[in-house]
C-alpha cells in the first residue's frame, strides 16, 4: 500500500506532467514488476515491462495475478 501511496504523490505533485491512467508506461528491467502492479492498483492500464532475467519475469506474472 506505501509504493501505491508514492506513486499517487508522485503524479499528483506535477513533476509527470501529462501523464496519466490512459499513457503508455513501458518499464524497462522492471525486475518482479512491482511498479507496474502499483500502477496498475493507481488506475494504468496501458502497461508493458520487460527484464533479462526469466526468474524476474515469472515472478512478476505470479505477482500480476494476485
Amino acid at each position: 500500500m506505501c509504493e501505491l501511496l508514492k506513486v499517487r504523490d508522485l503524479l499528483r505533485s506535477g513533476e509527470l506532467s501529462g501523464v496519466g491512467p490512459a499513457s503508455s508506461i513501458l518499464d524497462l528491467g522492471s525486475g518482479n514488476g512491482l511498479f507496474l502492479v502499483v500502477l496498475a492498483k493507481a488506475g494504468f492500464t496501458n502497461l508493458a515491462g520487460c527484464d533479462y532475467s526469466e526468474v524476474a519475469v515469472n515472478v512478476a506474472r505470479r505477482l500480476a495475478e494476485t
